[in-house]
């Protein structure tokens, strides 16, 4: 086995740390790589290369290209190149701050994304490498085909240019891009990326099955629930990220889809379990918003929504849909406020003005209230006590639920009452 690099932390004790743990006898010999020729002599000499390659990100300072930096006056690229051609098991470890370009992806059978791992860096890597941890991480970026790709398409977007000809400084840069960040970029032009955002193998392998939406329609103030099943279909203990994506309706005019939740579940070989991602309308990504400029603020846009599930942004593997539209049901939600006998008190009501049974839930700040099969023209009402004998301004939520064609929808309305006491 060959260590070949320019490295940052001395990785031969992690290795031989998790050969020991594994009870191999396998040798390590490692060589700086000031030397490409050398390094790639002793690659031949081995039975496995690992090469470790990869930049030093700093505060203040900007890449000037995606390459692989020359460091120590190695041609890192070039390095890995040699060293897989004299050995066609070399594994490449990648040590950096953001995506590369890597011209000798097809040359090697495996890399490994270690990232800048600090103190632990060698038994981090040894442990991964010899099979004590399985990787699971996932992509946060996206790594491109080539220089010039989403953001830094054009020299306009990316390092800019100068807009009065007054002289070489200062640069102005023009984000065309708009929405299209990142993997949206991606999508919404249809270039394949080298690795797509959410990307990230393991030892072992996973299916993802059996979708379900809930509620599959409403106003589009009700969380939504989406559940699926992740089965771990290999023989190793392993983690895998169910990711949800949502397609938005033509008219909210934006990238082909957005993330909006994921979950990471571990597994046991043949092991399967079922996870679930709320889409919840008022957290603070604003998973079904759209921002409109004119109203300056956030808008939620009628109509059809894809969901989408996969294990990366390129990799949907899962489809389903829900619609939001206006209100369902005709009700009318009230609130009032009362002080009796030393204590305050609030009244939450919704009436049912439509034309079937409705289930209600009344929330207050001081207690909730079920009610099950409202009928048309009736109400339900809750007087709840605050405990105190006044009480401030707040709200009453009414979560409505109804069977509309065949399928339930709930609706979710509030209203505002005044202090008391």
């Amino acid at each position: 086995m060959v260590v070949t690099a320019p490295y940052t932390v001395t990785p031969e004790e992690g290795l031989n740390n998790a050969l020991d743990s594994v009870g191999s006898l396998a040798e390590v010999t490692y060589n700086d790589a000031s030397d490409i020729e050398a390094a790639a002599a002793l690659a031949a000499r081995s039975d496995v290369a690992i090469v470790m390659v990869g930049d030093i990100s700093r505060e203040g300072v900007d890449r000037s290209d995606l390459a692989l930096p020359h460091t120590d006056g190695v041609d890192q690229d070039a390095l890995v190149s040699a060293v897989a051609a004299a050995n066609a098991n070399t594994v490449v470890v990648l040590k950096n701050g953001g995506p590369v370009l890597l011209p000798w992806l097809d040359e090697v059978p495996a890399v490994l994304e270690a990232w800048y791992p600090a103190q632990e860096d060698g038994n981090i890597v040894g442990n991964l490498l010899v099979g004590l941890e399985n990787p699971s991480g996932k992509l946060p970026i996206t790594f491109p085909t080539q220089e010039r790709e989403g953001a830094t398409a054009t020299v306009e977007q990316w390092p800019g240019i100068d807009p009065d000809g007054s002289g070489p400084l200062p640069l102005t840069a023009t984000y065309s891009e708009g929405l299209e960040m990142g993997y949206r970029w991606y999508d919404a032009n249809d270039v394949a990326p080298t690795f797509a955002f959410g990307y990230g193998l393991s030892y072992t392998s996973f299916a993802l099955s059996n979708v379900t939406v809930t509620p599959g329609s409403n106003d589009g103030t009700a969380p939504v629930e989406v559940s699926f099943s992740v089965k771990n279909t290999g023989e190793v203990r392993g983690a895998e990220v169910g990711q949800v994506y949502l397609g938005l309706p033509d008219e909210a005019n934006q990238p082909p889809k957005r993330l909006v939740g994921f979950d990471k579940v571990t597994l046991n070989p043949g092991e399967s379990k079922r996870v679930s991602v709320t889409i919840d309308p008022a957290a603070s990504n604003h998973p079904l918003s759209v921002w409109d400029e004119d109203a300056d603020g956030w808008k939620i846009v009628e109509g059809e929504y894809s969901v989408l599930i996969g294990n990366a942004s390129n990799n949907i593997t899962l489809e389903d849909s829900f619609t939001i539209s206006g209100p369902p049901f005709d009700i009318a939600t009230e609130a009032s406020t009362r002080t009796l006998a030393g204590k305050a008190y609030v009244t939450a009501t919704v009436i049912n003005n439509g034309e079937i049974p409705l289930d209600v839930v009344l929330s207050t700040p001081y207690g909730d209230k079920k009610f099950t099969a409202v009928q048309p023209g009736k109400k339900a009402s809750v007087s709840i006590n605050s405990t105190s004998a006044s009480i401030p301004s707040g709200t009453v939520t009414a979560t409505v639920s109804g069977t509309v064609d065949g399928e339930l929808v709930t609706y979710t309305s509030t209203a505002d009452y005044a202090a008391a006491g």
